[in-house]
């Protein structure tokens, strides 16, 4: 009887082994699977991050470029900025995980809604702003063109005041101013000579003007020697030119018609009043000097 060979037994003994390697490489390759997920993840995180900081960012320049005039609206933005600034800052300086990568992205989502809502409201009262001061430019420049109308009203009126006042005025001609001699009966004689002089007749004509005011008219004359005015010893004799009071050597009231009409005005003096030389005369009315002439004693 032929004897059984048992050679297969050794190859049991080698399943163990292999079993192993199996498991061993089986455990490597979880490893490194699980090294690729935990570095795919947290790259995942980090790019998120940069993300969040660049919205951050773009948020912080939009609100850089609002223009708020409003007081209220202005605090508003000043403190969702500074909570972009504190927020952004706490990205950059915390390393993110994914808890609080989510706290952000909340964070930064409330940001946003808050941004579009305050823009919003800005953009609202920069509009009705502007339709504001639209309306207050037209206001003021309708303003401007009124005053000017009226100062051009006023201007107008002002110069036809003038013309008329003007054309109103009263106005001598042929003024001539003669010395005279008084006798003892009365008898009036033109002399040219200082000695002899008595008195100065003033003579002219009130030129006829339908513009002027009718009736009764102080007329004065003033005549100024080579020393002196002549008549300056009779005492309260004032008048006014424009804003100036005056001496007169003499007055006479007429009665003006519109029409022309001679008026002689008689001027006395006093011992040493008349002397030789030239004589400077002036007519006045209504406050204004309405004629001159000259006169030479010998």
């Amino acid at each position: 009887m032929e004897e059984i060979n048992n050679t297969p037994a050794p190859k049991r003994k080698k399943r163990p082994a292999a079993v192993l390697l199996l498991l061993l490489v089986l455990l490597v390759g979880a490893v490194v699977y699980i090294f690729y997920s935990r570095s795919q993840f947290t790259q995942l995180i980090e790019h998120n991050r940069q993300v969040a900081l660049e919205e951050l960012t773009a948020l912080q320049t939009d609100y850089d470029t609002l223009y708020v005039q409003d007081s209220k609206l202005k605090i508003e933005v000043d403190e969702a900025q500074q909570q972009i600034s504190l927020l952004r800052d706490s990205m950059v300086n915390y390393k993110a995980n994914l808890s609080l990568l989510r706290s952000y992205e909340k964070q930064i989502k409330r940001l946003r809604e808050e941004k579009r809502e305050l823009f919003h409201v800005a953009d609202s009262l920069n509009r009705l702003n502007k339709v504001l001061i639209a309306q207050r430019d037209k206001a003021e420049d309708s303003l401007r063109k009124t005053s000017s109308r009226n100062k051009t009203l006023v201007e107008e009126n002002v110069r036809m005041q003038a013309d008329m006042k003007s054309a109103s005025a009263l106005d001598a001609r042929s003024v001539v101013a003669q010395a005279v001699t008084v006798s003892n009966t009365g008898k009036i004689k033109d002399t040219d000579r200082a000695r002899r002089t008595d008195q100065i007749r003033v003579s002219f004509t009130l030129v006829k003007n339908n513009f002027a005011k009718a009736g009764s008219v102080k007329v004065y004359v003033r005549v100024v020697s080579p020393d002196k005015l002549i008549g300056i010893e009779k005492g309260n004799n004032y008048f006014v030119v424009g804003n100036e009071r005056m001496q007169f050597s003499g007055v006479k009231d007429v009665m003006y018609e519109n029409q022309d009409l001679d008026v002689a005005v008689f001027v006395d003096g006093v011992a040493g009043d008349f002397v030789e030389g030239k004589y400077q005369v002036y007519v006045y009315a209504e406050g204004r000097q309405i004629g001159s002439t000259q006169m030479l004693l010998k």
